[in-house]
């Protein structure tokens, strides 16, 4: 069996439960991850926190590779 390196993981956002992007960032950070699909209701439904998701988790390292929305 192939062994996957850490860089080839990722998280879903919302199961961090992140109160804004830095958070978000930071407990990614916490566990080793440069990878998450972001929840996408947040950045919708509170541009005002979330607007600068994008830019937080770039310049922190950290890649969206997709997106949900929650019903």
């Amino acid at each position: 069996m192939t062994k996957l390196p850490p860089s080839q993981f990722g998280i879903c956002a919302w199961g961090t439960h992140p109160k804004d992007p830095a958070d978000l960032l930071a407990r990614l950070k916490e566990v080793g991850l440069r990878k998450t699909q972001l929840h996408l209701h947040p950045v919708y439904d509170n541009a005002a926190v979330w607007g600068d998701v994008q830019k937080t988790l770039r310049d922190g390292g950290v890649e969206i590779v997709s997106g949900m929305m929650g019903s």
